[in-house]
């Protein structure tokens, strides 16, 4: 008796503490659900509080393109040759952090001060997870990282893995990455209107114009 007691009142010490330690699923923020809407069924989100990380389930192939001989435009079986010898498979990821929303008159005030920096190409930077846009001026004390976006209470820090010297190949792979991108160009308001956009293949990823394809002849 005093056994089946025991088991009884262990038994229902299991119960209650495992009903005290699970957690319920919450649902995603809208700022998580905006993000998901434009993301392909090849990538997944994950939220921690501020942040959202988009991830490509399946890993891309890196390479660095600076300085790459620009014969290759017209051979790219010799790219693919570099590749083979030379990239890297790794994960790619995008982390975007809201934070306190940056007036555009202090964006504009810290983003002069990081013009004044001067990059070459033999600028290095510690390798790190994340990467935003401007990382190469980060080895100068005076750099500060500024937003990417903002939206109607918060500025939007965007990293991504991709080191900013690196390509993707293939160009089908870049390609997907880029129409990530200009998806989350399109949902929020972009700090600068210079008209920037992220290209990830030394190779063109869209028809050229037929300006461009002079310029390469």
């Amino acid at each position: 008796m005093k056994r089946l007691v025991f088991l009884t009142v262990l038994s229902l010490a299991i119960s209650l503490s495992c009903a005290r330690t699970t957690k319920v699923p919450q649902p995603p923020s809208q700022f998580a659900s905006r993000i998901k809407s434009i993301l392909p069924a090849t990538w997944e989100l994950v939220e921690n509080g501020n942040e959202v990380i988009i991830r490509r389930k399946s890993p891309i192939t890196r390479y660095d393109c600076l300085c790459l001989d620009l014969g290759w435009m017209h051979q790219p079986e010799l790219l693919d040759k570099f590749v083979q010898e030379s990239g890297v498979s790794a994960d790619y990821k995008i982390r975007l952090h809201r934070a306190t929303k940056l007036d555009t008159a202090e964006y504009a005030r810290l983003l002069a001060i990081n013009d004044q920096i001067r990059v070459s190409r033999g600028t290095v930077i510690p390798p790190r997870e994340f990467y935003e846009r401007d990382a190469m001026s980060s080895f100068d004390p005076k750099y500060r990282e500024l937003p990417e976006y903002f939206d109607d209470t918060s500025s939007i820090y965007v990293e991504t893995t991709l080191y900013p010297h690196d390509c993707i190949h293939p160009v089908s792979t870049a390609k997907e990455v880029e129409d990530v991108w200009k998806g989350l160009n399109s949902m929020f308001h972009p700090y600068s209107n210079n008209g920037y956009s992220r290209s990830f293949s030394f190779l063109p990823t869209e028809p050229l114009k037929r300006e461009e394809v002079k310029i390469l002849q």
